[in-house]
């Protein structure tokens, strides 16, 4: 049993910073030759000008407690990393994104009747305004041969969520900043994977979705994990309310 530090970045002064300094590291990702752009294109310089920093900010950031609001700049820009939550494992609770913020709902907004409100909502809005989790639409649609593989994740994105888990940043040593700081550019530079292991923790850093700033977004972090709500299955979610509340 352990805790989730949920955080979530706005990605736009980095990627500025990337188009700049690090073009090579985009380039590396639209080339969708790699799962790890920032591993495999990324230079010893890049790891000590760049991943480092990056990587230092996400520990100070997940190692915060309770739900003061908390949020760390990136060259001169402020607020673009943003601590959201920490959530134990065995936590059930309901977060939304609402257009350029990560607010956490609470355990009330997990009863049958607000969670199915919530559900009718998606339901009833516009497609194009609700977030979905990339990867997964972009998987079927080449499954179904619809589509070729195209990693939109390297030139696109405002805003992601994610998380890590604490029995990682609690044990983290300073001289593996940039071991953080890479993980991180390999999953926001990517859609392919959803987790990336540091060091020997496996899946310790955790993507969950990228977003635009116009669109809204629920999650649900349930056994241990946070999901985009609009992509899992929501009938079992309230029959399961449904039977607890009985």
């Amino acid at each position: 049993m352990g805790y989730g530090k949920i955080f979530w970045i706005d990605e736009r002064p980095i990627r500025k910073t990337l188009q700049e300094n690090f073009k090579h590291l985009i380039e590396g990702a639209s080339s969708c030759k790699s799962s790890n752009p920032a591993t495999d294109f990324g230079t010893a310089t890049d790891r000590k000008e760049l991943f480092a920093k990056i990587g230092n900010c996400i520990i100070q950031l997940t190692k915060r407690e309770g739900s003061e609001k908390f949020s760390l700049p990136f060259n001169g820009q402020a607020n673009v990393f943003n601590y959201a939550a920490t959530l134990h494992s065995t936590s059930e609770t309901l977060l939304m994104w609402t257009g350029n913020k990560l607010r956490r709902l609470g355990v009330d907004f997990f009863a049958n009747q607000s969670f199915k409100t919530i559900v009718n909502l998606e339901k009833e809005t516009d497609y194009n305004c609700i977030a979905f989790a990339l990867d997964h639409h972009i998987r079927n649609s080449i499954i179904n041969k619809t589509s070729k593989w195209d990693n939109i994740a390297a030139t696109k994105g405002e805003y992601s969520i994610y998380w890590l888990y604490e029995d990682y940043s609690q044990r983290h040593n300073p001289k593996n900043d940039s071991v953080v700081g890479e993980q991180f550019l390999n999953l926001m530079l990517t859609n392919w994977s959803s987790s990336k292991s540091i060091l020997n923790h496996g899946n310790a850093i955790n993507k969950v979705c990228f977003l635009l700033e116009p669109q809204f977004a629920f999650f649900i972090w349930t056994q241990n994990c946070l999901r985009i709500l609009a992509d899992i299955d929501t009938e079992k979610v309230l029959d399961y309310l449904k039977k607890d509340s009985e």
